[in-house]
Formats: structure tokens, sequence, C-alpha cells
């Protein structure tokens, strides 16, 4: 699962994801997939507002995942992607 958070302060956040686990029942801890927190927006009418989904995918046990956010000179949405391995 993939969410958008703001745990970081100045309204800035970023992707984050969890896997479910098995053994103990519970969501595993959660894991910081972009690679820098950017600017927070839902405003539908700002350029560098965030995408209404993200896009996570599993093969084995690596992850993918694609979402929008607004890091550039132009501080407009872009789609970015990341790759990483489930623990």
């Amino acid at each position: 699962m993939t969410w958008y958070d703001n745990r970081f302060s100045n309204a800035y956040g970023g992707l984050f994801y969890t896997v479910w686990d098995p053994t103990a029942g519970t969501p595993a801890a959660s894991q910081f997939v972009s690679d820098e927190p950017f600017e927070l927006t839902t405003e539908t009418r700002a350029s560098n507002r965030l995408g209404t989904t993200t896009g996570p995918a599993v093969d084995g046990t690596t992850i993918y995942a694609t979402w929008a956010d607004p890091r550039g000179a132009d501080n407009t949405s872009h789609i970015r992607f990341a790759k990483g391995t489930l623990p």
C-alpha cells in the first residue's frame, strides 16, 4: 500500500509504503519511497498539485512505485518512479 504523508514540517511530505507482515499479523514499518520530501498540495488548479493516485506494483521481492510531485525548477508536477526491495 502506498500513500502521501505530510510527516515533515512546513507542508512537506513524501510517498510512503508498507506491506502486510503475515507473521506478525500487522503492517510492516512504513518506508519512504521518494528520494526527498516535496510540497504537498491537493489544490486542483495549482500546477504543482499531487496526482490523485499512486501506482505500486510488486514482482517477487521488488516493489515499483509511481507518483506525481512538484520538485524541480519549474515547480510543476511530474511523474516519478522508484524501485526498491521489500523487507
